[in-house]
């Protein structure tokens, strides 16, 4: 009887911090204050009024590198300058008082 129980609270105590993680949504901003989007992203390339509240934008290149051009005479490479791939956007609906109401992040 001791031993199951001890085996039960050590399964226990190994498996419900790890469920606690697995349902955390750390990119979850609904409710959030913008200020702590900015804080983690810096500042938003552009604001939108939306009547009373506002739609905060950001931007960002995401870049792939491109393969080096080879000089088919002398056999040396040069870098190619990296080639965008394509923008992720981030958009964050705001209320007056600062509180996200919805957001769309698009990568």
């Amino acid at each position: 009887m001791h031993r199951g129980f001890f085996a039960v609270a050590l399964v226990l105590a190994l498996v419900v911090p790890l469920v606690g993680c697995a349902s955390a949504k750390p990119t979850d901003w609904t409710g959030h204050h913008i200020d702590e989007v900015i804080a983690k992203l810096g500042p938003a390339k552009r604001i939108v009024p939306q009547g009373e509240n506002k739609m905060y934008v950001w931007e960002v290149e995401r870049r792939m590198a491109a393969p080096p051009t080879i000089d088919p005479a002398t056999g040396r490479t040069t870098p190619s300058p990296p080639a965008v791939a394509y923008t992720s956007v981030r958009s964050f609906y705001v209320g007056r008082d600062g509180i996200i109401i919805s957001y769309t992040w698009q990568e």
